[in-house]
């Protein structure tokens, strides 16, 4: 049987094809980057709404409406968003999970 190099590193090259177009893939589970940079190092962690209460974990601090974190003020705390107004204007800040369904608190409450 005769070896022919060129197939060999034609086989070769060939290979390596698919290897190089999945390194240029975009990562589908990576958040979109304006969601990210608008909020700037603000990351909304969670969000809790009760018939009691509304409160927002940023950045591992519990907050409620009206309360301050780093010169902006939460002024809105809804089921998906939380809106903070600081001194360059508002922002929105977009919770990336969403809850299955309502908590149920105890007792009916």
């Amino acid at each position: 049987m005769k070896f022919y190099p060129q197939i060999g590193a034609l086989l070769i090259m060939l290979i390596g094809i698919p290897e190089t177009q999945a390194l240029s893939l975009p990562d589908p589970t990576k958040p979109p980057d304006l969601i990210i940079s608008h909020a700037g190092t603000l990351e909304l962690n969670q969000i809790i709404i009760s018939t009691e209460r509304k409160l927002a974990i940023i950045n591992g601090k519990i907050l409620h409406i009206g309360e301050i974190l780093d010169d902006n003020k939460v002024i809105a705390i809804n089921e998906n968003t939380v809106e903070l107004l600081g001194p360059n204007g508002k922002i929105t800040l977009v919770l990336l999970s969403y809850p299955a369904k309502p908590i149920n608190e105890p007792n009916g409450k």
